[in-house]
């Protein structure tokens, strides 16, 4: 028995040697540098291209270089992990090293010093934004250029998808599974990306080819055959890939796809403040802002038109600025200013803000670009990243709103301003389309028709809208609705643009009344106008409320958008209120309903930080995540068929230790060795001697002194008589001592493993064993349910014929 034993043993130990033998030289094969280069150029460019949806949302080539950065380092610290033989933890430690020291060059250059050196501020916005900068690039609208902490997005995909891609080609046996890293790489920069993208048939098909020949050429370098036929191929599997890929994507819906930002709720909409206009009465009528420092215009001449804000819907109630979710090709959208260099002779205008409070940033022309500034002169990189502009309309606006002290500085361009002769012959502008304005007044419809028809037809586009708006300047009469004046009525709606133009009346108002009153007409006979509020700068720069006005706009051909003022002189006043003459009945006209509260009122400023999106908190997401998690693990840890492993392993040692007999009771400890070992990842041969194992097990386990033990079991099982308690006993000590000393030569994480491991449970032995066991009780309860029915069929007979005897015995 000793021999065959041995004889078996050596064979299988030679097996299992050559295949570690085989696995180690897998693993250790000599890296030459040309593959190593060819692999490294090789995942730089499909990470590249997989990566490249992210140009539709970041635009310019910061993300570019972000994004390639990462890549090629995280494939040098793969390459370097494999050349140093570094373990996991130095890896982990030489990324983050890379990242702190590298990332303020490619992820925040506006914070770095100097563009590329680490600073204090750069440091801590990429300690940060590895958790902001994902939640801010589904937020913020696109192009999210490279300010703020935006570019932290490409710049970890690429350093982490880089360095798992390398780990993987250079250290595992799996090189191929760097495709799916790849792939990865892809669903991320898809998911980031925009829903209207660019080029994917060709993205695809380019992504497609270049990863199925780099996956060729690693399967066949180490092949010997023909570079024909292995040209011929490969030649056909890209074909085959490329006309699948581009079916898909004629399958798929063009260039249109989901993606993570279609599914967050908008960090800016202007229909989320109230109507600009509205405030118009308290710029002019309160003292405290009449008189207050608004902002300071730097750059521009005296009697410049400084715009706040641009209203280009009327709903009947108030005019709106739109540009919010869902809006048209003509409102446009609120989107950052790209960092890409102005255009045309542009003019520096510096705008510093004073008491003026708001979301709306005040501006001059069509702004290029601008650069936010704190109170100590310093780029200001939270409030730039929150910049917004709406370019059909021109508007600016700041998420979170203005702050006293800060400084923006905008590249503009200038308007020219077109004379008499050219409005009147220009015609308005083909393209521009806006909504109908609601609830049309049906006499400024009629005044509106009087005009022109006094005017001769008024001729143009142009020349109507310069006649209206003189109309109401030559006709109508100038009031704050201050008590020592005529009384006027605050707001814009219908209702008080109805009673603007009411006839007899006179026209009593200010530019909040009048900017209304024309743009609602010229909307109406479908010339393109909207209402600007904004201020005319004084010469020394300084705006206060008494400069804020509100005007008309008209998009005109060749002319762009022309202002028009049709407010009369505010010297111009009504000295007394007229008589009445007895009223007409007039017919019933139904109202827009009313506003909940008087527009004229000053409106408080929106709080800090309105507007902001409050609907995607990524905190309270994972920590929902983690919770439900929590809730499920606690649910698996009631259900896990752990605890009865765990039952099993306790009630058997128990079973063990306290064996009647002393030798079963001796050798069960040695079982309980030999488990432990199993559980500890330890295969130990059915056939081997306890000598044998014992040899095995101190190979793996210096220091448990497992041959002693496996002696001391032989010597008292095969030994004449039997071991005394206090031997037992003691041969359990020495039992307790190995185990321990076993479980601390492991890691920590493969003790655990140990604990719950079933690999010392013979599975095999307890099927039989309960399956011999029911075949036994089967067979016996079929062997005795016939013999029961047979001794029970005897008794009645015998009871039957005891009581015939008993009857037919005389008495």
């Amino acid at each position: 028995m000793s021999t065959s034993t041995t004889g078996r043993t050596p064979g299988r130990a030679t097996g299992r040697t050559a295949r570690t033998l085989d696995t180690t030289e897998h693993r250790s094969r000599p890296l030459t540098a040309p593959s190593a280069l060819l692999d490294l150029v090789a995942l730089l460019a499909i990470g590249l291209v997989a990566a490249s949806p992210l140009a539709d949302a970041y635009g310019g080539w910061r993300w570019a270089a972000a994004v390639g950065g990462g890549l090629a380092l995280g494939l040098v610290v793969a390459l370097t992990s494999r050349l140093a033989q570094l373990g996991p933890w130095l890896t982990a430690g030489a990324l983050v090293l890379v990242y702190l020291v590298v990332g303020p060059a490619l992820a925040t250059p506006d914070l770095a010093a100097g563009g590329v050196a680490p600073s204090p501020d750069a440091i801590r916005t990429l300690l940060s934004g590895v958790v902001d900068a994902w939640r801010d690039s589904l937020t913020l609208i696109a192009p999210l250029g490279s300010t703020g902490n935006v570019l932290i997005v490409p710049w970890v995909v690429g350093l982490v998808g880089g360095a798992v891609a390398g780990v993987l080609v250079w250290r595992s046996r799996w090189p191929g599974a760097a495709a799916v890293v790849v792939l990865g790489i892809l669903g991320i920069s898809v998911a980031f990306g925009t829903a209207n993208a660019e080029h994917t048939t060709v993205r695809g098909i380019v992504l497609a080819v270049l990863l199925l020949m780099w996956i060729r050429w690693r399967s066949m370098s180490g092949s010997r055959a023909a570079w024909v036929r292995r040209g011929v191929l490969g030649a056909l599997t890209l074909a085959i890939v490329a006309g699948a890929a581009v079916g898909a994507t004629t399958l798929l819906d063009g260039d249109r796809r989901e993606v993570l930002r279609d599914h967050v709720d908008p960090p800016f909409d202007p229909r989320d403040y109230p109507s600009p206009l509205s405030k118009f009465r308290a710029y002019t009528d309160q003292l405290n802002l009449k008189t207050t420092p608004m902002f300071q215009v730097d750059g521009v001449e005296g009697g410049t038109l400084v715009r706040v804000a641009t209203m280009d819907y009327f709903d009947g109630i108030v005019w709106n600025v739109t540009g919010g979710a869902g809006s048209g090709d003509a409102s446009g959208t609120f989107v950052r200013f790209r960092d890409e260099a102005a255009s045309g002779d542009t003019t520096e205008v510096t705008v510093t803000i004073d008491q003026y409070t708001g979301v709306w940033v005040p501006s001059v022309g069509d702004s290029q670009s601008v650069t936010v500034r704190d109170v100590d002169g310093n780029v200001d990189a939270d409030r730039s990243v929150n910049v917004l502009h709406n370019q059909p309309t021109g508007t600016v606006a700041q998420v979170g709103g203005v702050g006293p002290g800060t400084t923006y500085e905008f590249e503009t361009v200038l308007p020219d301003a077109p004379s008499e002769e050219e409005i009147v012959d220009a015609a308005r502008q083909q393209g521009v389309e806006l909504e109908a304005p609601v609830g049309v007044p049906e006499n400024l419809t009629k005044l509106v028709e009087t005009w022109i028809g006094d005017a001769g037809g008024a001729g143009g586009d142009g020349a109507t809208a310069q006649v209206l708006a003189q109309r109401f300047k030559d006709d109508g009469f100038y009031s704050d609705g201050k008590p020592s004046g005529y009384p006027s009525a605050a707001g814009h709606g219908v209702k008080r643009v109805s009673d603007l133009v009411e006839r007899p009346r006179q026209m009593v108002g200010n530019d909040e009344q009048y900017a209304s009153a024309l743009g609602v007409a010229l909307q109406n006979l479908q010339v393109p106008a909207r209402v600007v509020i904004g201020a005319e700068v004084p010469a020394s720069g300084a705006v206060t409320g008494d400069d804020m006005h509100a005007w008309v706009e008209v998009a005109l051909d060749g002319l762009g958008w022309v202002p028009l003022t049709p407010t009369p002189p505010d010297d111009q006043i009504l000295k007394e209120e007229q008589e009445e003459p007895d009223p007409v009945p007039q017919p019933y006209l139904p109202q827009p309903p009313q506003v909940p509260q008087e527009p004229g009122q000053a409106d408080q400023a929106p709080p800090q930080g309105a507007g902001e999106n409050t609907g995607f908190d990524l905190w309270g997401l994972i920590l929902a995540i983690l919770g439900v998690l929590w809730t499920i693990v606690k649910i698996l840890l009631l259900l896990t068929p752990i605890w009865g492993l765990l039952l099993v392993k306790w009630w058997r040692r128990r079973r063990r230790r306290s064996a009647g007999d002393p030798v079963t009771r001796l050798s069960g400890g040695w079982r309980e060795v030999t488990d432990r070992a199993r559980d500890l990842g330890v295969r130990l041969p059915v056939s081997n001697t306890r000598h044998q194992n014992g040899l095995v097990l101190d190979g793996r386990f210096p220091e448990a002194g497992a041959p002693t033990l496996a002696s001391v079991a032989d010597r008292h099982v095969f030994a004449p008589g039997e071991p005394t308690p206090d031997e037992v006993d003691a041969y359990w000590s020495d039992v307790r001592t190995a185990l321990a000393r076993m479980r601390t030569s492991v890691p920590w994480w493969r003790r655990w493993v140990a604990v719950l491991s079933p690999a010392s449970i013979p599975w095999r032995q307890l099927g039989r064993r309960v399956t011999s066991r029911a075949r036994r009780l089967g067979a016996s309860a079929r062997r005795s349910a016939p013999a029961r029915w047979v001794s029970d069929r005897a008794a009645a007979r015998r009871r039957r014929q005891h009581t015939k005897d008993r009857k037919g015995t005389p008495s």
